[in-house]
């Protein structure tokens, strides 16, 4: 299993350890994580090296791969390329943590499917995870943020959209859709 996904130097303090809680919880869910890593100071690198190191997790585990700009959906879910056949890929954003459930989609049958999710936050009680809901309690059916195939898959549609922007999951989700 592989986790794709994207970071940065964050600089807001309480975003950037969400983000790295996330690389560690995800370490307990993946063989391997690579993180499309555009820098600007070094950061984030530094602590992801210190976050191996202290958890003792093999060297290659996660792989930065140096980007100049914001990338694509299309920049993350062309890392599937490096992998070999029948690998289970999950393209997420950043700020996602994958729970023992995703075992589950590792062994389900995708083939010719892109299965797609949205994430569940944490109820402020600390319960169970919960559907994100808009103001008037409604879920949010817009967002989805995480994409999960196996490779040998071969998208046949546009995945332009840069990462974080705004609706760019309804326009992959619709490409998706469209597609064979």
């Amino acid at each position: 299993t592989c986790l794709v996904t994207s970071l940065y130097d964050e600089t807001s303090d309480a975003r950037l350890i969400e983000y790295l809680a996330c690389v560690v919880e995800n370490l307990n869910v993946f063989q391997r994580i690579i993180a499309l890593y555009e820098s600007t100071s070094g950061a984030v690198a530094a602590i992801v090296h210190a976050i191996e190191d202290e958890l003792e997790a093999a060297r290659g585990r996660i792989e930065l791969r140096p980007v100049s700009s914001r990338p694509t959906i299309g920049h993350l879910f062309s890392a599937r390329q490096s992998m070999p056949p029948g690998v289970t890929v999950a393209v997420a954003n950043a700020d996602v943590a994958f729970d023992a459930s995703f075992e589950k989609m590792a062994h389900a049958d995708l083939s010719g499917l892109v299965a797609v999710l949205t994430r569940h936050d944490i109820a402020p009680d600390g319960g169970s995870a919960r559907l994100i809901r808009w103001d008037n309690g409604a879920p949010n059916v817009l967002s989805s943020d995480a994409w999960i195939f196996r490779t040998q898959f071969e998208p046949d549609f546009h995945l332009d959209y840069p990462v974080g922007t705004f609706y760019c999951d309804s326009f992959i989700n619709n490409q998706i859709r469209r597609s064979s």
